[in-house]
């Protein structure tokens, strides 16, 4: 290596303005329910069924206050 001093690093004070920009939350959301009506799936469609209210609940909390659309094939 080049045998060379180290030079102080000088920085320079630049000031920054927090600027606030407004943010718009798309709420919409499309949920396609795909079930598999095969008899081993009995528990897993029991399971949906005991978990759906609880789904749409938090769908239906008006911090989210989603606009949403169900479908199921």
């Amino acid at each position: 290596c080049l045998d060379h001093p180290l030079k102080d690093v000088e920085y320079e004070s630049i000031a920054q303005e927090d600027t606030a920009f407004p943010i718009a939350a798309n709420k919409d959301v499309d949920i396609l329910f795909v079930i598999d009506n095969s008899g081993s799936m009995g528990e897993e469609q029991r399971t949906l069924a005991a978990n759906f209210q609880a789904f749409i609940e938090v769908l239906e909390d008006p911090e989210v206050d989603a606009n949403y659309r169900i479908g199921v094939t």
